[in-house]
């Protein structure tokens, strides 16, 4: 559960109960498995539409959770910058991260916006950068709540120059990961296509009666068990060998 809790706040879901959120999916998959097995009389269809089902429901919330971290990674070096320009023209470091929720990237306003309302509700700075931490939920971000943590305990000394370096490193780490992400998304999505090719020449086949006797019968369900465990492991081999050496979050708290 802490995996998917984890790919939850990743995703910006992170105000939704996991046990929750993990229970309503599961209910939709059944539902659809078994009005599957209802309309084709296949048992094996409705088996591979629950395994499907749970794969794309972790596949969407993986495409989410990507999505907003390259834009979170794409927006984190302005945030750096205009803190670094706030700071130095006298502002102090709580008002400057107010500020970003007006004036900062679009698509991180609503977070410092909330910020500020926790600032303002009277919670320390450290309990509210944490709190920005887990909001944001983001490799680039937790370092950049961790520069400003040690600086605001060492009086703010050198934070404007370690906002501008911190902000060149995530620039330089983001586009290689953007070029090797763009290299590698087509042979993925080639790859994780073919999985789901032979159960769509399935359905085609289906509506020939003798096929359709086949496997419904024992030794179609068999077949069909062998050829869904086969999916599986494929597709577990293909997250394995296309994973990407990614920025680990080690200021998170969950490693």
């Amino acid at each position: 559960m802490k995996w998917f809790r984890s790919l939850l706040r990743e995703a910006g879901f992170g105000h939704l109960s996991a046990p929750r959120f993990l229970g309503l999916t599961l209910f939709v998959i059944m539902a659809a498995a078994l009005s599957v097995v209802k309309l084709s009389d296949i048992l094996g269809l409705g088996l591979a539409v629950f395994a499907f089902g749970l794969a794309f429901i972790v596949e969407g919330l993986k495409q989410v959770a990507a999505q907003r971290a390259r834009a979170l990674s794409r927006a984190l070096p302005e945030v750096a910058e205009s803190l670094a320009s706030a700071v130095a023209s006298g502002l102090n470091l709580t008002d400057a991260l107010a500020s970003l929720g007006q004036v900062g990237p679009r698509q991180l306003r609503d977070s410092f916006a909330l910020f500020r309302k926790i600032d303002e509700s009277g919670y320390p700075l450290p309990q509210a950068l944490e709190w920005l931490r887990l909001e944001l939920s983001n490799p680039y971000a937790d370092q950049l709540v961790e520069l400003l943590l040690v600086t605001h305990r060492s009086g703010g000394f050198g934070l404007v120059a370690n906002l501008d370096r911190l902000s060149a490193v995530i620039r330089a780490d983001f586009a290689t990961e953007s070029e090797l992400s763009a290299k590698q998304g087509w042979v993925i999505g080639t790859a994780k296509l073919g999985l789901a090719s032979p159960w769509l020449i399935l359905l085609f086949l289906n509506q020939r009666p003798e096929a359709h006797a086949f496997y419904a019968s024992p030794q179609g369900l068999a077949l069909l068990a062998v050829g869904l465990t086969a999916c599986i492991v494929a597709y577990a081999a293909i997250l394995g060998l296309s994973k990407l050496p990614q920025s680990r979050r080690v200021f998170s708290g969950d490693q």
